[in-house]
């Protein structure tokens, strides 16, 4: 199964973020929308290792 997420390319990059934010000092202009395809057997990698470095508590990570 796979998981369908939008995504923002930044133009002349390789480089793409699910949160344009995540990237300082760029304009909403120089992103392009994309849409990522994850696998869900990712997604459950990323969870069973959030939880082992213990970043599920409640707490701002």
């Amino acid at each position: 199964m796979i998981k369908m997420q939008k995504g923002y390319l930044l133009k002349g990059k390789s480089r793409v973020v699910t949160d344009k934010s995540i990237i300082a000092d760029v304009k909403d202009e120089d992103f392009e929308e994309v849409q990522i395809a994850i696998p869900v057997n990712q997604i459950k990698n990323w969870a069973e290792e959030i939880e082992l470095i213990g970043l599920d508590e409640e707490e701002e990570f």
